[in-house]
């Protein structure tokens, strides 16, 4: 009995209900090879699979390749009569594209609110500034807070006032920013059109 109609018997609606696993691919990926993949997971009773890109993956994630080889595994899954899924990212967390979007520039990355507090001497402000102020405060009582250009924030410090100073850094691995900004609907929208 060929493999689709023995599904058939248990009946389309049964597929729906069985397991269906993260298919990790990386390696150079071929579509015979996935299409045998794709047989014997329909064999062992699941009920169809991600296709789910992770680190290892030769196979040039959204590239010419990477698209026949997920057309093939489609293929294979209907002739099988299971589901295929494809999810929508190469590793994780979502949202990268594979490096893509963060590649993009400073504007499609995450960022980091940082603060810190320092007296006015000495005070360098940081290249990424969000705001600054110049607070007077009284053991753990803020008395006065004053908001304050950065670069001229330690002339305009009065006496016994420190300088509060927020700025954002870029989170990086091996200089390379990590993760795509989700709160930037330009980013965002960058993924979709990538993916």
């Amino acid at each position: 009995m060929a493999l689709k109609d023995r599904f058939k018997k248990v009946g389309e609606d049964g597929v729906q209900f069985r397991g269906v696993p993260f298919w990790s691919w990386n390696d150079k990926l071929d579509p015979a090879e996935l299409a045998r993949q794709v047989n014997e997971m329909a064999a062992a009773g699941l009920g169809g699979h991600f296709m789910h890109a992770r680190k290892g993956l030769i196979t040039g994630y959204m590239g010419p390749d990477w698209i026949r080889c997920i057309r093939a595994a489609v293929a294979a899954s209907k002739a099988a009569g299971i589901k295929a899924w494809l999810y929508d990212e190469d590793c994780w967390p979502s949202g990268s594209g594979g490096g893509v979007i963060p590649a993009l520039g400073e504007e499609y990355v995450a960022k980091r609110l940082c603060w810190e507090t320092a007296p006015p001497d000495g005070f360098k402000p940081q290249k990424r500034t969000v705001a600054t102020f110049l607070l007077k405060c009284s053991g753990s009582k803020t008395l006065e807070i004053r908001e304050s250009e950065a670069k001229l924030a330690a002339r305009r410090a009065r006496p016994q006032e420190q300088i509060l100073h927020f700025y954002y850094e870029v989170p990086s691995f091996n200089h390379q920013p990590t993760y795509t900004d989700l709160l930037n609907p330009k980013a965002v929208k960058a993924f979709i059109r990538h993916t």
